[in-house]
């Protein structure tokens, strides 16, 4: 698929409010964790960060957001316990992805290895996973 600035803009817009989405959602999802609802929606906002960062060539993006929705998905099966270390971990997470997007936005170099430490992190509490 060839990328147009068009699309590229389409997409920076788009990532700016599913961020604000995110955001939204997992302050009202700290409060109400058992609520399926606001779980859904923080994973298709992840889902489509993935996809459309994807898209248009964001591979560390995609790659990013792709490493959240694995999380977001151990979530669903309850194999993760929606507790505030995870709460805390997903606000961290969805602040890298906002500084990324604005990397890109303004063309400029994001260090990913700035992740590696929240992919690190959640790799730690995966290994702590409630029994099924």
């Amino acid at each position: 698929m060839q990328k147009t600035p068009e699309l590229y803009t389409m997409f920076i817009e788009s990532a700016r409010m599913w961020i604000i989405e995110f955001e939204s959602t997992l302050l009202d999802f700290e409060k109400f964790p058992q609520d399926r609802e606001l779980f859904n929606n923080m994973f298709r906002v992840v889902h489509n960060l993935k996809g459309s960062s994807g898209n248009v060539g964001l591979t560390d993006i995609c790659k990013f957001a792709h490493s959240m929705e694995d999380s977001l998905d151990l979530l669903r099966q309850n194999k993760l316990e929606p507790d505030k270390q995870l709460i805390d971990s997903f606000f961290k997470a969805i602040d890298l992805v906002s500084d990324m997007v604005e990397a890109a936005a303004a063309k400029e170099h994001f260090d990913f290895s700035r992740c590696g430490v929240w992919v690190t992190h959640m790799d730690t509490l995966k290994m702590k996973e409630l029994p099924a």
